[in-house]
């Protein structure tokens, strides 16, 4: 139950919904827009944030994509987390929802829900970060594809009013080798200490990383490798720039974060083909 009065409202479609951002927030409401509302609901109860209103988007069909449409592969952003991975649409992107939470949670949890999250996680950001995503992002007067590399750093910078409408990836990354490494203390479906994902494409190995700095990061991509050859130095080219950005809080040290991505990471290169001397 959330401890204060707020207006609801249910839209239909793209446009009632930033209309209903627009109205609320010129009548000092301070809006949010509402997916599964796993986040939104806990952040209440502990008195973190308090909107006045809540604008529903899970009845925007637009929102509830999940298909081929010409050369995307489109994922609405309320669907939910299990939707998603019962699909079998983009094995990367399912592999890596499965991680989060357990099934009931993901029943609910939508991924703009945890794209958009307050959350330092947000794992599901990773397949699109990987595989050149872009984002559909709807305000007053347009809704306009976006490259994700254009809009997110550290975290998807939306302007106020701006709504998530779907997230997409070229058809071909569907096909893509991948591997996962998800390490967490205090059982499966505990938050990640690192959660690391990577591909393999056009002779590159892409690598991005949750839960070991306060935001998910795209970590780089190294090419050129030869099998069982000159594979240990790709591992510090990628892991060095972000020497000072591990964290530490009270599930693991900075220290131990670093060391557990390096391990990650070694397992992906190896999983993918490439193997540490």
């Amino acid at each position: 139950m959330i401890p204060f009065d707020f207006d609801y409202c249910k839209a239909e479609t793209i446009e009632e919904a930033i209309k209903a951002y627009t109205e609320f927030k010129e009548s000092g409401k301070a809006p949010l827009y509402y997916g599964g509302g796993t986040e939104i609901v806990t952040l209440c109860r502990r008195g973190q944030i308090s909107p006045g209103a809540l604008i529903d988007i899970k009845s925007i069909p637009e929102c509830r994509v999940l298909g081929i449409e010409g050369e995307r592969a489109v994922f609405g952003s309320a669907l939910s987390l299990s939707e998603i991975a019962d699909s079998k649409a983009f094995p990367l992107l399912d592999r890596t929802c499965l991680g989060i939470a357990d099934r009931t949670v993901r029943n609910r949890l939508t991924l703009g829900g945890n794209v958009c999250g307050r959350l330092p996680y947000r794992e599901a950001i990773l397949p699109f970060l990987l595989c050149e995503g872009e984002a559909l992002i709807a305000e007053e007067k347009s809704t306009r594809w976006v490259p994700l590399k254009a809009i997110f750093d550290k975290r998807l910078k939306l302007a106020p009013g701006e709504l998530l409408v779907q997230m997409a990836v070229p058809k071909e990354a569907l096909e893509l080798p991948y591997s996962v490494a998800r390490k967490t203390k205090g059982g499966r479906i505990a938050y990640p200490i690192v959660s690391a994902a990577g591909v393999k494409a056009k002779g590159a190995i892409r690598i991005a990383l949750s839960g070991a700095f306060a935001y998910p990061a795209l970590l780089g991509s190294t090419s050129n490798f030869e099998e069982g050859v000159g594979a240990t130095g790709p591992f510090v080219e990628l892991i060095e720039p972000f020497a000072r950005s591990f964290i530490s809080d009270a599930w693991a040290s900075s220290d131990y974060r670093r060391l557990l991505t390096e391990l990650s990471v070694a397992q992906i290169f190896e999983e993918l083909g490439v193997r540490k001397q």
